[in-house]
């Protein structure tokens, strides 16, 4: 059976590159398409015929003149409630969305809705933005060390491998927190059972934990024995500060990251930070969870 895409439409201009988008995924992947337009319930007594409508959708479409293999359905009512309900009923390998956009769709993804869908959509999550001339062929993919994880990293691997994309993978742990107790140490240092001072002690551990961290980073990347070429990056601080930083210094064209996690990185998309990333991205970010 073929992979199954939603892919939400607006007739918005952003809309027109995402079905352009989709269809040239589609085709690498071999997936059908099911786009979907959503018009508000009460425009279904303004509108009666919704026939009309379908036909208006399909006639919209062709202009694309699509080569993979699609579906269309035309729905009244909420557009997060309604993509919920296809999700259900197709259990899609993707669903693929605009982030930009002036209409109650585009909005989809600019307020507390991205919660909803990431949450009860049981699939990744494609969130499109118009790629800036100056990115490059770079994907970032954050590390988090999870099971779910672990199919992030792969499906990266395979998209640089058919794309020739170069991969960033980069680890985020938070300042270390068991670093020594400074007045255990400061004592030590008075009865001269140790040559340094606290200070001095205190930077040579939080040194040494910071190593310890870094090396089982590489070991990790190490073991997957990945076939695309890639870089290692890790940092302390905020995931998604380091995200984003890293991401305006490669000028990276994707973002791919999991969504299920009990980690400090998984609650980046179930908490307000989401907000952030939207807003400060210049990139797509697919957004990745295990289907329900």
């Amino acid at each position: 059976m073929k992979k199954r895409i939603i892919v939400p439409i607006d007739y918005s201009e952003v809309s027109k590159e995402v079905v352009k988008f989709a269809d040239d995924y589609a085709q690498k992947t071999n997936a059908n398409l099911y786009f979907l337009h959503i018009e508000p319930h009460h425009m279904l007594e303004l509108e009666g015929d919704q026939s009309s409508l379908l036909n208006h959708f399909d006639h919209y479409l062709k202009q694309f003149k699509i080569v993979s293999n699609y579906q269309i359905s035309v729905e009244f009512g909420v557009p997060y409630l309604e993509i919920v309900e296809l999700s259900k009923t197709l259990n899609p390998e993707l669903i693929i969305m605009a982030a930009h956009s002036h209409t109650l769709l585009g909005r989809l993804f600019l307020g507390s809705n991205t919660d909803y869908v990431i949450h009860h959509c049981g699939g990744p999550v494609y969130v499109y933005r118009k790629p800036l001339p100056e990115l490059e062929n770079k994907i970032i993919v954050p590390i988090d060390y999870t099971e779910v994880n672990k199919n992030v990293i792969e499906l990266a691997d395979i998209w640089a491998q058919e794309t020739g994309a170069e991969l960033y993978f980069i680890h985020t742990d938070p300042v270390p927190e068991s670093l020594g107790d400074r007045s255990v140490l400061e004592n030590a240092y008075r009865q001269g059972k140790l040559e340094l001072n606290a200070n001095e002690m205190l930077v040579r551990k939080r040194e040494g934990d910071i190593a310890a961290l870094q090396k089982g980073f590489e070991l990790y990347l190490d073991e997957l024995e990945l076939k695309s070429a890639f870089h290692r990056v890790f940092e302390i601080g905020k995931p998604y500060l380091e995200i984003q930083a890293l991401q305006q210094r490669t000028k990276a064209r994707l973002i791919m990251m999991a969504a299920h996690s009990h980690t400090l990185l998984n609650r980046l998309f179930v908490g307000s930070n989401t907000d952030y990333l939207m807003h400060h991205l210049d990139c797509p970010l697919f957004i990745y969870k295990e289907n329900a």
